[in-house]
C-alpha cells in the first residue's frame, strides 16, 4: 500500500485525552487535521498540510508542547 494514503488517517491522543485525526480535503487533495469529539483546532494545527509527513510533524510538536505544561 502506498505510503502516503496509509498516512492519511493518523490518530493522536492530547495529554488531556482528546483524539486528534487527519484527513484528505478531497477538493484540493491536502491534509487537515481535527478533533474526533469537535471543539477548535489550535491555531498551530490550522489549515491544509501538503504531506502526511508535515501534519505528522506539526501535530508531534504541538502534542510535546502542551506535554510540558
Amino acid at each position: 500500500m502506498d505510503e502516503e494514503v496509509r498516512k492519511d488517517n493518523m490518530e493522536f491522543t492530547t495529554p488531556a485525552g482528546k483524539k486528534i485525526v487527519t484527513k484528505r480535503e478531497p477538493k484540493n487533495g491536502y491534509l487537515y487535521i481535527q478533533f474526533t469529539s469537535g471543539g477548535e483546532i489550535p491555531v498551530e494545527l490550522q489549515g491544509y498540510f501538503t504531506s502526511p509527513a508535515i501534519a505528522e510533524k506539526a501535530i508531534r510538536v504541538y502534542l510535546e508542547t502542551k506535554s510540558r505544561k
